[in-house]
């Protein structure tokens, strides 16, 4: 959770870990995913904001 005062829980960080044997492995991809006011009728929105190697 980004915000610890947010009473709604909206903003939140996450990391993917790519899986072993694609061709993901070893990345780490990190989003961010904020949940607007009329979730769960309507889906949270998701952006990606970096890969690394």
């Amino acid at each position: 959770m980004d915000d610890g005062d947010d009473i709604y829980m909206r903003s939140w960080t996450g990391t993917i870990i790519g899986p072993h044997n694609t061709v993901h492995e070893g990345r780490i991809y990190q989003l961010k995913l904020f949940c607007d006011k009329d979730y769960p009728e309507k889906p949270p929105s998701v952006r990606f904001l970096q890969r690394s190697t």
